[in-house]
């Protein structure tokens, strides 16, 4: 039931354009993209295994409305747009692959790696759930690190040995810490107080060295939905770690999360009186295929795009006629049609496993 409260909310939570408080009046600006949830699927992405799907929608039928089999092709129009905008830097907290098999982390990688070399700029990953779920073998803190090694890990300045956690500098003014909350295995947050000890440390001395400190991760910090703790059960970092205030206390003010697949901002005041803000982005595949332009400095705002275009040329013999035409005519409608048969399928068959 959770992922279904999720696809409305995704639906209905969308802000094109919020201003947040600032940083001090004097900080250089930083513009970054942010996407969330990719769940990147070689598997439906390239090919299927179980032939054409002439039943329309049958085949988002089991995937909550989520667009596995056009995955890949949503990434790789995502990464067209971010490399256009005026952006310095992407972020991705999480669920990055679906399986988290190695053959997902090494294609994503790669293509993570083109996109930088091309557009010249930076990606920061950091890993969800979904990348430690491999069907193949247990995927530890060190093999995601491996595997995106070339997108934060190899120029760290701080690494959490007990998870895929680290720092790096972004700018002279900037410094993001990518959180680990995962729990290897599972969908529930691994933030336990050791790894809290661990960011407020870094925050300290980020505090210390005269840095902006940001902060991604891919579960929730504060909880944002009415009967959360119900309706998503350990999608949230546990309230009695008290983060938040720790973010408060060193003025980490804005933390881009995923994970629950829709799109809200947050606040919380701490003691100190410093508001923070939780930033969640719904996933890329899930319609409207949300991502965020971030631009912090004096002024702060928050803008939600959407991917509006993908060419479906290569889903002809996968896909229904009725889905291919309509994908290809207005892929936003197609996204719709998708996520509203998921959600219609999860109703009426709440037991079925899903992802």
């Amino acid at each position: 039931m959770k992922k279904v409260i999720s696809i409305l909310l995704s639906v209905i939570m969308i802000f094109s354009l919020v201003s947040v408080s600032a940083f001090a009046a004097d900080s250089d600006e930083l513009k970054i993209t942010v996407a969330n949830d990719l769940h990147y699927n070689l598997y439906y992405g390239t090919y299927s295994t179980q032939g054409k799907y002439t039943e329309d929608y049958s085949h988002v039928a089991s995937s909550n409305g989520q667009l596995w089999f056009e995955s890949i092709l949503i990434v790789e129009a995502f990464l067209a747009e971010a490399a256009q905008n005026d952006s310095d830097i992407v972020l991705l907290p999480g669920d990055l692959t679906d399986h988290g098999n190695a053959d997902e982390h090494i294609a994503l990688a790669a293509l993570l790696k083109k996109f930088e070399q091309t557009s010249k700029k930076r990606v920061y990953v950091v890993p969800g759930n979904h990348d430690y779920h491999s069907s193949e073998t247990d995927v530890t803190p060190s093999d995601f690190a491996n595997y995106y090694a070339e997108f934060g890990y190899n120029e760290a300045i701080a690494r959490d040995e007990n998870s895929a956690s680290y720092v790096v500098e972004l700018n002279d003014e900037y410094r993001l810490i990518a959180v680990d909350s995962c729990l290897p295995k599972s969908g529930s947050s691994g933030i336990d107080e050791a790894r809290r000890d661990w960011i407020a440390e870094q925050a300290a001395k980020a505090q210390k060295d005269g840095k902006k400190l940001i902060s991604m991760m891919h579960h929730n910090l504060l909880n944002h939905f009415i009967f959360g703790d119900i309706l998503h059960p350990g999608a949230f970092v546990d309230s009695s770690l008290n983060l938040p205030e720790v973010y408060a206390h060193y003025d980490v003010r804005y933390n881009f999360v995923g994970h629950t697949h829709a799109q809200d901002i947050k606040s919380y005041t701490g003691k100190n009186g410093t508001k923070i803000y939780d930033i969640l982005t719904s996933s890329l595949n899930l319609y409207p295929l949300p991502y965020r332009n971030v631009s912090l400095g004096e002024k702060v705002t928050i803008e939600t795009e959407t991917i509006k275009s993908v060419d479906v040329s290569s889903k002809k013999d996968i896909i229904s006629d009725n889905c291919f035409n309509l994908a290809t005519k207005d892929f936003q409608a197609y996204a719709l049609a998708c996520a509203n048969y998921g959600l219609g399928y999860r109703l009426l068959h709440p037991g079925r496993k899903s992802y």
